[in-house]
């Protein structure tokens, strides 16, 4: 069976939609009670945050199953524990956006597929391979989901301010993490596809058929160029606080 089940769903009101869960949770009194930034960053590691300086002074929320960190503008909120995986952001990027949030830019961990992206080395997402179910229940088929043109364009020059080095490159997003074999793996190489991930297709496709914007920032962690899988999770910290501080600016840069 391909996906959707039932191809006609798009355009169609859903059985749930986000405002239904939410006006559920008001009638209990278990709303969130703060004011939901416009501009919100999702950390996908399910851990928690590592200390770092530009988050010294946010308000520490907890918002549904996850964190929320406000900064001190109250305009950016930095989500994160919420778990991993396409399913797990589409739940709350839903919310987010039924709330009022309008931008988001995810930062996580991504990947190689090829010898020249290495441990550390610092990725924008041009475009995503389709390989995860989430997104085909919000738009159409196709081979890739693309992120905000704008929001990019606004990491691109952050970096550029900072004489910061950013590639730039297409991800195969896969929610199978434990699937990704040796002739895949080949295959997207082959395809010019550079890392993967397991959230950014869905994330793009589920903004784009909300009506917001979406880009997605990598520091690559591991490598699947050889012929075995080489994990640096451990070496990431860093990177990673680069990257934050990197969506923070492009946010602030408004």
């Amino acid at each position: 069976m391909s996906l959707p089940g039932d191809p006609s769903k798009y355009g169609k009101k859903a059985f749930i939609e986000p405002e239904t869960f939410i006006e559920y949770v008001r009638s209990r009194h278990r709303l969130p009670k703060f004011e939901i930034p416009k501009d919100i960053i999702f950390f996908f590691i399910p851990t928690q945050l590592p200390r770092m300086p530009m988050l010294e002074g946010a308000q520490n929320k907890k918002f549904f199953n996850a964190k929320m960190d406000i900064l001190k503008n109250g305009r950016i909120g930095v989500v994160s524990q919420f778990g991993f995986g396409a399913p797990a952001l589409a739940i709350q990027l839903e919310m987010l956006i039924a709330l009022g949030a309008k931008r988001f830019i995810g930062v996580g961990t991504a990947g190689s597929l090829i010898g020249d992206v290495n441990i550390g080395d610092l990725v924008l997402c041009n475009k995503a391979l389709r390989d995860e179910g989430v997104s085909y229940h919000y738009v159409p088929a196709s081979e890739y989901a693309y992120p905000s043109e704008k929001l990019n364009q606004a990491i691109r020059q952050t970096c550029k301010n900072k004489s910061m080095k950013l590639k730039e490159a297409p991800t195969w997003t896969t929610d199978a993490i434990y699937r990704e074999t040796a002739d895949e793996v080949r295959r997207y190489r082959e395809m010019g596809i550079q890392t993967v991930d397991m959230e950014a297709s869905a994330f793009f496709s589920v903004a784009r058929h909300r009506g917001a914007e979406a880009a997605s920032l990598f520091a690559v962690s591991d490598l699947l160029t050889g012929e075995e899988w080489a994990p640096f999770l451990h070496e990431t910290s860093a990177p990673l606080t680069t990257l934050l501080d990197v969506a923070i600016t492009a946010f602030s840069s408004d």
